[in-house]
Protein backbone atom coordinates (compact mmCIF):
# COMPACT_ATOMS: atom_id res chain seq x y z
CA UNK A 1 0.00 0.00 0.00
CA UNK A 2 1.25 3.42 -0.97
CA UNK A 3 2.36 5.81 1.65
CA UNK A 4 1.17 9.44 0.41
CA UNK A 5 2.45 12.57 2.73
CA UNK A 6 -0.61 14.48 3.92
CA UNK A 7 -0.98 17.90 2.73
CA UNK A 8 -0.55 20.92 5.59
CA UNK A 9 -3.15 22.36 7.21
CA UNK A 10 -4.76 24.88 9.09
CA UNK A 11 -4.96 22.01 11.82
CA UNK A 12 -1.36 20.55 11.54
CA UNK A 13 0.42 23.41 13.14
CA UNK A 14 2.69 22.13 15.54
CA UNK A 15 4.78 18.74 15.30
CA UNK A 16 2.57 17.21 18.19
CA UNK A 17 -0.26 17.10 16.05
CA UNK A 18 1.84 15.33 12.82
CA UNK A 19 3.83 12.96 14.73
CA UNK A 20 0.02 11.72 15.50
CA UNK A 21 -1.16 11.47 12.04
CA UNK A 22 1.96 9.80 11.29
CA UNK A 23 1.31 7.28 13.74
CA UNK A 24 -2.14 6.67 13.15
CA UNK A 25 -1.18 6.14 9.35
CA UNK A 26 1.39 3.72 10.75
CA UNK A 27 -0.91 1.78 13.01
CA UNK A 28 -3.56 1.36 9.85
CA UNK A 29 -0.79 -0.03 7.94
CA UNK A 30 0.31 -2.57 10.21
CA UNK A 31 -3.74 -3.58 10.15
CA UNK A 32 -3.70 -4.16 6.51
CA UNK A 33 -4.10 -8.06 5.40
CA UNK A 34 -0.25 -9.47 4.84
CA UNK A 35 0.63 -12.51 2.25
CA UNK A 36 2.61 -15.32 3.44
CA UNK A 37 3.99 -17.15 0.82
CA UNK A 38 5.54 -20.77 1.66
CA UNK A 39 4.80 -24.50 1.60
CA UNK A 40 3.52 -24.73 5.24
CA UNK A 41 0.75 -22.07 6.35
CA UNK A 42 1.68 -19.33 8.84
CA UNK A 43 0.93 -20.04 12.57
CA UNK A 44 -2.44 -18.62 14.46
CA UNK A 45 -0.37 -16.41 16.18
CA UNK A 46 1.27 -14.92 13.12
CA UNK A 47 -2.13 -14.85 11.74
CA UNK A 48 -4.96 -12.12 11.33
CA UNK A 49 -8.42 -12.01 9.72
CA UNK A 50 -8.12 -11.43 5.93
CA UNK A 51 -4.66 -12.76 5.60
CA UNK A 52 -3.64 -14.31 2.38
CA UNK A 53 -1.63 -17.54 1.97
CA UNK A 54 0.61 -18.69 -1.30
CA UNK A 55 0.39 -22.58 -1.00
CA UNK A 56 4.21 -23.10 -2.87
CA UNK A 57 3.71 -26.78 -2.81
CA UNK A 58 -0.15 -26.72 -4.28
CA UNK A 59 0.19 -23.39 -5.92
CA UNK A 60 -2.58 -22.11 -4.56
CA UNK A 61 -4.42 -18.83 -2.96
CA UNK A 62 -5.86 -19.50 0.89
CA UNK A 63 -7.62 -16.85 2.84
CA UNK A 64 -7.54 -16.53 6.60
CA UNK A 65 -11.53 -16.89 7.92
CA UNK A 66 -12.94 -17.79 10.86
CA UNK A 67 -9.45 -19.21 12.16
CA UNK A 68 -8.85 -21.03 9.56
CA UNK A 69 -7.27 -21.01 5.89
CA UNK A 70 -9.77 -21.03 3.39
CA UNK A 71 -8.83 -21.85 -0.09
CA UNK A 72 -9.85 -19.05 -2.75
CA UNK A 73 -10.12 -21.67 -5.66
CA UNK A 74 -14.13 -23.19 -5.37
CA UNK A 75 -12.93 -26.30 -7.64
CA UNK A 76 -9.73 -27.08 -5.06
CA UNK A 77 -12.21 -26.94 -2.44
CA UNK A 78 -14.42 -29.81 -3.42
CA UNK A 79 -11.67 -31.87 -4.06
CA UNK A 80 -10.48 -31.30 -0.60
CA UNK A 81 -13.57 -32.06 0.93
CA UNK A 82 -13.10 -35.46 -1.62
CA UNK A 83 -10.11 -36.21 0.04
CA UNK A 84 -11.33 -35.86 3.32
CA UNK A 85 -14.39 -38.28 2.85
CA UNK A 86 -12.04 -40.88 0.97
CA UNK A 87 -9.49 -40.92 3.55
CA UNK A 88 -12.42 -41.60 6.49
CA UNK A 89 -13.81 -44.49 3.80
CA UNK A 90 -10.24 -45.55 3.45
CA UNK A 91 -9.94 -45.61 7.62
CA UNK A 92 -13.21 -47.15 7.76
CA UNK A 93 -12.14 -50.07 5.34
CA UNK A 94 -8.99 -50.86 6.93
CA UNK A 95 -10.87 -51.19 10.46
CA UNK A 96 -13.42 -53.62 8.61
CA UNK A 97 -10.26 -55.69 7.58
CA UNK A 98 -9.19 -55.88 10.57
CA UNK A 99 -12.43 -57.03 11.85
CA UNK A 100 -12.55 -59.36 9.09
CA UNK A 101 -9.03 -61.37 9.71
CA UNK A 102 -9.90 -61.71 13.46
CA UNK A 103 -13.28 -63.12 12.77
CA UNK A 104 -11.66 -65.76 9.90
CA UNK A 105 -9.20 -66.59 12.72
CA UNK A 106 -12.18 -67.06 15.14
CA UNK A 107 -13.99 -69.50 11.98
CA UNK A 108 -9.92 -71.60 11.32
CA UNK A 109 -10.38 -72.49 15.21
CA UNK A 110 -13.36 -73.69 14.98
CA UNK A 111 -12.79 -75.81 12.01
CA UNK A 112 -10.22 -77.69 13.67
CA UNK A 113 -10.66 -81.06 14.72
CA UNK A 114 -8.79 -80.17 17.84
CA UNK A 115 -9.74 -76.78 19.55
CA UNK A 116 -9.61 -75.93 22.74
CA UNK A 117 -13.65 -74.96 23.20
CA UNK A 118 -15.11 -77.80 23.75
CA UNK A 119 -18.38 -75.96 23.95
CA UNK A 120 -18.36 -74.91 20.42
CA UNK A 121 -19.98 -77.40 17.78
CA UNK A 122 -18.00 -78.20 14.55
CA UNK A 123 -19.43 -78.24 10.90
CA UNK A 124 -18.53 -81.84 10.36
CA UNK A 125 -17.92 -85.07 12.41
CA UNK A 126 -19.47 -85.95 15.79
CA UNK A 127 -20.97 -83.41 17.60
CA UNK A 128 -20.23 -82.97 21.72
CA UNK A 129 -21.10 -80.70 23.92
CA UNK A 130 -19.56 -80.73 27.57
CA UNK A 131 -21.00 -77.66 28.91
CA UNK A 132 -24.41 -76.18 30.68
CA UNK A 133 -26.19 -74.47 27.70
CA UNK A 134 -29.49 -73.03 26.53
CA UNK A 135 -31.01 -72.29 23.74
CA UNK A 136 -33.40 -68.46 24.04
CA UNK A 137 -35.46 -66.13 21.97
CA UNK A 138 -36.83 -63.14 23.21
CA UNK A 139 -36.41 -63.49 26.84
CA UNK A 140 -37.82 -67.09 26.59
CA UNK A 141 -35.94 -70.15 27.28
CA UNK A 142 -36.62 -72.76 25.07
CA UNK A 143 -34.00 -75.44 26.32
CA UNK A 144 -31.56 -76.18 28.47
CA UNK A 145 -28.73 -78.97 29.30
CA UNK A 146 -27.48 -78.93 32.66
CA UNK A 147 -26.59 -81.47 35.27
CA UNK A 148 -26.98 -84.84 32.64
CA UNK A 149 -30.55 -83.63 31.68
CA UNK A 150 -32.42 -82.21 28.70
CA UNK A 151 -34.97 -79.59 29.71
CA UNK A 152 -38.04 -78.33 26.70
CA UNK A 153 -39.66 -75.14 27.39
CA UNK A 154 -42.94 -73.42 25.64
CA UNK A 155 -43.97 -76.84 23.90
CA UNK A 156 -46.99 -76.55 21.61
CA UNK A 157 -49.63 -78.94 21.69
CA UNK A 158 -49.26 -81.74 19.07
CA UNK A 159 -50.75 -81.79 15.80
CA UNK A 160 -48.89 -85.17 14.13
CA UNK A 161 -47.71 -87.80 15.17
CA UNK A 162 -44.26 -86.88 15.06
CA UNK A 163 -44.41 -84.21 17.48
CA UNK A 164 -43.65 -83.66 21.23
CA UNK A 165 -46.37 -83.50 23.67
CA UNK A 166 -46.14 -80.73 26.33
CA UNK A 167 -47.60 -82.00 30.08
CA UNK A 168 -50.50 -79.88 30.16
CA UNK A 169 -51.72 -81.97 26.67
CA UNK A 170 -50.90 -85.49 28.41
CA UNK A 171 -52.35 -84.00 31.84
CA UNK A 172 -55.46 -83.15 29.90
CA UNK A 173 -55.33 -86.21 28.02
CA UNK A 174 -54.66 -88.43 31.14
CA UNK A 175 -57.95 -86.74 33.07
CA UNK A 176 -59.86 -87.63 29.72
CA UNK A 177 -58.82 -91.35 30.19
CA UNK A 178 -59.26 -91.23 33.30
CA UNK A 179 -62.99 -90.60 33.53
CA UNK A 180 -63.66 -92.71 30.78
CA UNK A 181 -62.36 -95.94 32.72
CA UNK A 182 -64.30 -94.54 35.23
CA UNK A 183 -67.46 -94.23 33.25
CA UNK A 184 -66.70 -98.00 32.23
CA UNK A 185 -65.97 -98.85 35.69
CA UNK A 186 -69.19 -97.94 37.09
CA UNK A 187 -71.37 -98.59 33.51
CA UNK A 188 -73.01 -102.02 33.59
CA UNK A 189 -71.43 -103.81 30.33
CA UNK A 190 -73.95 -103.85 27.18
CA UNK A 191 -73.69 -107.97 25.45
CA UNK A 192 -76.09 -108.54 22.72
CA UNK A 193 -77.91 -105.58 23.26
CA UNK A 194 -78.71 -106.34 26.57
CA UNK A 195 -77.69 -104.91 29.71
CA UNK A 196 -75.57 -107.88 32.18
CA UNK A 197 -74.15 -106.02 35.46
CA UNK A 198 -71.09 -108.15 36.32
CA UNK A 199 -71.93 -108.94 40.02
CA UNK A 200 -71.32 -112.08 41.73
CA UNK A 201 -73.60 -114.06 44.13
CA UNK A 202 -70.76 -115.37 46.20
CA UNK A 203 -68.59 -112.17 47.55
CA UNK A 204 -68.71 -108.14 46.73
CA UNK A 205 -65.12 -108.04 44.77
CA UNK A 206 -65.98 -111.02 42.24
CA UNK A 207 -64.99 -110.54 39.11
CA UNK A 208 -64.86 -111.80 36.14
CA UNK A 209 -62.11 -112.66 32.98
CA UNK A 210 -63.94 -111.92 29.55
CA UNK A 211 -61.89 -114.35 27.96
CA UNK A 212 -62.36 -117.42 30.75
CA UNK A 213 -63.05 -121.25 29.50
CA UNK A 214 -65.51 -122.81 31.90
CA UNK A 215 -63.72 -126.13 31.43
CA UNK A 216 -60.40 -124.27 32.41
CA UNK A 217 -60.59 -124.71 35.95
CA UNK A 218 -61.90 -127.53 38.02
CA UNK A 219 -65.02 -125.38 39.57
CA UNK A 220 -66.82 -124.17 37.09
CA UNK A 221 -68.33 -121.45 39.79
CA UNK A 222 -64.59 -120.61 40.25
CA UNK A 223 -63.31 -118.60 37.60
CA UNK A 224 -60.04 -116.97 37.60
CA UNK A 225 -60.03 -115.94 41.45
CA UNK A 226 -63.42 -114.32 40.99
CA UNK A 227 -66.64 -115.62 41.70
CA UNK A 228 -69.42 -116.42 39.25
CA UNK A 229 -72.19 -118.40 38.57
CA UNK A 230 -72.38 -121.00 35.89
CA UNK A 231 -74.83 -119.55 33.98
CA UNK A 232 -73.26 -115.68 33.91
CA UNK A 233 -70.20 -117.40 32.13
CA UNK A 234 -72.41 -119.25 29.78
CA UNK A 235 -73.61 -116.41 28.94
CA UNK A 236 -70.76 -113.87 27.83
CA UNK A 237 -70.29 -113.48 24.64
CA UNK A 238 -66.17 -113.46 23.83
CA UNK A 239 -63.63 -114.07 20.68
CA UNK A 240 -64.08 -117.42 19.80
CA UNK A 241 -60.80 -118.79 19.57
CA UNK A 242 -58.93 -121.18 17.75
CA UNK A 243 -56.76 -124.19 18.50
CA UNK A 244 -53.12 -124.32 16.91
CA UNK A 245 -52.47 -128.30 15.53
CA UNK A 246 -48.94 -127.76 14.52
CA UNK A 247 -47.52 -127.15 10.71
CA UNK A 248 -47.24 -130.98 10.62
CA UNK A 249 -51.18 -131.18 10.61
CA UNK A 250 -52.54 -131.09 7.04
CA UNK A 251 -55.50 -128.80 6.25
CA UNK A 252 -57.68 -131.23 5.17
CA UNK A 253 -57.51 -133.26 8.17
CA UNK A 254 -58.35 -129.37 10.61
CA UNK A 255 -61.62 -129.71 12.29
CA UNK A 256 -63.82 -127.01 13.48
CA UNK A 257 -62.25 -124.27 15.40
CA UNK A 258 -58.66 -125.84 14.25
CA UNK A 259 -55.75 -123.73 12.39
CA UNK A 260 -52.46 -124.71 10.98
CA UNK A 261 -49.98 -122.19 9.62
CA UNK A 262 -47.21 -122.36 6.88
CA UNK A 263 -44.38 -120.16 6.35
CA UNK A 264 -41.36 -119.92 3.05
CA UNK A 265 -39.15 -117.27 2.08
CA UNK A 266 -37.73 -114.63 5.12
CA UNK A 267 -39.73 -112.47 7.41
CA UNK A 268 -40.69 -108.91 6.71
CA UNK A 269 -39.96 -109.02 3.35
CA UNK A 270 -42.40 -108.88 -0.42
CA UNK A 271 -41.29 -112.44 -1.35
CA UNK A 272 -42.15 -114.42 2.24
CA UNK A 273 -45.43 -115.82 2.61
CA UNK A 274 -47.34 -116.58 5.71
CA UNK A 275 -50.10 -118.31 5.28
CA UNK A 276 -52.97 -119.65 7.74
CA UNK A 277 -54.95 -122.58 6.96
CA UNK A 278 -58.17 -122.70 8.79
CA UNK A 279 -61.31 -125.12 8.63
CA UNK A 280 -64.13 -123.73 7.36
CA UNK A 281 -66.07 -123.66 11.05
CA UNK A 282 -65.45 -121.86 13.97
CA UNK A 283 -65.03 -123.47 17.60
CA UNK A 284 -69.24 -122.80 18.23
CA UNK A 285 -69.86 -124.80 14.54
CA UNK A 286 -70.61 -122.41 12.53
CA UNK A 287 -69.26 -121.23 9.08
CA UNK A 288 -67.35 -118.10 8.87
CA UNK A 289 -68.22 -117.53 5.15
CA UNK A 290 -70.36 -118.80 2.40
CA UNK A 291 -70.29 -122.63 1.63
CA UNK A 292 -69.33 -121.65 -1.89
CA UNK A 293 -65.62 -121.85 -3.68
CA UNK A 294 -64.37 -118.42 -3.91
CA UNK A 295 -61.05 -116.37 -3.45
CA UNK A 296 -60.60 -112.35 -2.88
CA UNK A 297 -57.73 -110.22 -3.58
CA UNK A 298 -56.53 -108.14 -0.65
CA UNK A 299 -53.05 -107.23 -1.48
CA UNK A 300 -51.36 -105.20 1.15
CA UNK A 301 -55.54 -103.70 2.56
CA UNK A 302 -55.11 -104.37 5.75
CA UNK A 303 -53.19 -106.55 8.45
CA UNK A 304 -53.66 -110.41 9.76
CA UNK A 305 -52.40 -111.36 13.42
CA UNK A 306 -52.35 -114.76 15.38
CA UNK A 307 -52.46 -113.64 18.43
CA UNK A 308 -52.50 -115.11 22.27
CA UNK A 309 -55.75 -115.10 24.23
CA UNK A 310 -54.19 -112.57 26.84
CA UNK A 311 -52.55 -110.20 24.88
CA UNK A 312 -48.98 -109.97 23.64
CA UNK A 313 -48.21 -110.05 19.60
CA UNK A 314 -48.12 -113.98 17.79
CA UNK A 315 -47.61 -113.43 14.28
CA UNK A 316 -48.39 -110.57 12.08
CA UNK A 317 -48.43 -110.16 8.44
CA UNK A 318 -50.33 -108.23 4.96
CA UNK A 319 -52.82 -109.63 3.70
CA UNK A 320 -52.61 -111.08 0.03
CA UNK A 321 -55.19 -113.31 -1.58
CA UNK A 322 -57.62 -115.60 0.45
CA UNK A 323 -59.07 -118.86 -0.77
CA UNK A 324 -62.11 -119.97 1.01
CA UNK A 325 -63.52 -123.38 0.75
CA UNK A 326 -60.67 -125.03 -1.23
CA UNK A 327 -61.90 -128.75 -2.14
CA UNK A 328 -60.18 -130.81 -0.07
CA UNK A 329 -60.58 -134.95 1.63
CA UNK A 330 -61.87 -135.38 4.44
CA UNK A 331 -62.65 -131.77 5.11
CA UNK A 332 -62.32 -128.38 2.80
CA UNK A 333 -60.59 -125.58 4.41
CA UNK A 334 -60.21 -121.90 3.78
CA UNK A 335 -56.41 -120.47 2.92
CA UNK A 336 -55.76 -116.61 4.26
CA UNK A 337 -52.05 -115.60 2.66
CA UNK A 338 -49.94 -112.86 3.20
CA UNK A 339 -46.51 -111.85 3.22
CA UNK A 340 -44.06 -108.92 5.26
CA UNK A 341 -44.98 -111.33 8.09
CA UNK A 342 -43.13 -110.56 11.63
CA UNK A 343 -43.06 -113.65 14.48
CA UNK A 344 -43.65 -111.20 18.01
CA UNK A 345 -44.15 -115.08 19.43
CA UNK A 346 -44.14 -118.37 18.92
CA UNK A 347 -47.18 -120.51 18.84
CA UNK A 348 -47.80 -123.67 21.21
CA UNK A 349 -49.18 -126.98 19.47
CA UNK A 350 -52.64 -127.33 21.34
CA UNK A 351 -53.06 -123.58 22.71
CA UNK A 352 -56.07 -121.78 21.33
CA UNK A 353 -55.17 -118.12 19.84
CA UNK A 354 -57.39 -115.29 18.39
CA UNK A 355 -57.22 -114.56 14.86
CA UNK A 356 -57.60 -111.42 13.66
CA UNK A 357 -58.80 -110.45 9.91
CA UNK A 358 -60.73 -107.70 9.83
CA UNK A 359 -64.21 -108.04 8.45
CA UNK A 360 -63.77 -111.93 8.93
CA UNK A 361 -62.62 -112.53 12.24
CA UNK A 362 -62.97 -112.99 15.65
CA UNK A 363 -66.18 -114.57 15.67
CA UNK A 364 -68.10 -113.90 18.99
CA UNK A 365 -70.08 -116.91 21.02
CA UNK A 366 -70.88 -117.67 24.20
CA UNK A 367 -67.46 -118.77 26.34
CA UNK A 368 -69.24 -122.39 26.45
CA UNK A 369 -69.34 -122.80 23.08
CA UNK A 370 -65.66 -123.70 22.62
CA UNK A 371 -66.25 -127.02 23.52
CA UNK A 372 -68.78 -127.19 20.89
CA UNK A 373 -67.97 -129.38 17.97
CA UNK A 374 -71.16 -129.87 16.46
CA UNK A 375 -71.13 -128.70 12.54
CA UNK A 376 -74.64 -126.55 11.61
CA UNK A 377 -75.20 -126.99 8.01
CA UNK A 378 -76.60 -124.07 6.60
CA UNK A 379 -78.33 -123.82 2.95
CA UNK A 380 -76.84 -121.65 0.31
CA UNK A 381 -78.46 -117.37 1.32
CA UNK A 382 -80.80 -118.93 4.34
CA UNK A 383 -80.22 -116.80 7.45
CA UNK A 384 -79.79 -118.79 10.54
CA UNK A 385 -82.64 -119.28 13.28
CA UNK A 386 -81.73 -118.89 17.14
CA UNK A 387 -84.09 -120.24 19.47
CA UNK A 388 -85.43 -117.35 20.86
CA UNK A 389 -86.24 -116.49 17.51
CA UNK A 390 -89.94 -116.00 16.04
CA UNK A 391 -90.82 -117.03 12.14
CA UNK A 392 -91.43 -114.03 10.05
CA UNK A 393 -94.20 -113.91 7.91
CA UNK A 394 -94.20 -111.67 4.78
CA UNK A 395 -97.23 -110.20 3.66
Amino acid sequence: MEFRKPEPTDKMTDHAEQHGFIYDEVGKLQNEPTVAIGDIPPTDEDSKEGDLWWDSDRMEMFIRYQDAWITTNALSARVEAGEQVQAELLARVAVGEEQQVILQNKVNALEKDEHEHEEYLTNSGNQELTQTWRIRSNDKTFMTISDDKTNIYHVADPDAATHVANRNYVDTVKESLEGAIETLQSTDILQNGQIQRLSSDKADNDHLHPYAHVDDVADKDHVHDGYASTSVVDSILRPLTWKYMGQSTPAQDLGPGEFTIATSGNQNSRDGRFKIYLNPYDSSGWPIVAATNFSHDFSDNHMISVQHTRGGGGITGKSLTYYFNVDASPNKYHRLESNWWRVANSLVVGKEFIIQIPGLLPTHGPASSSNTREVIQLDEGELPVAEEQEEQVND
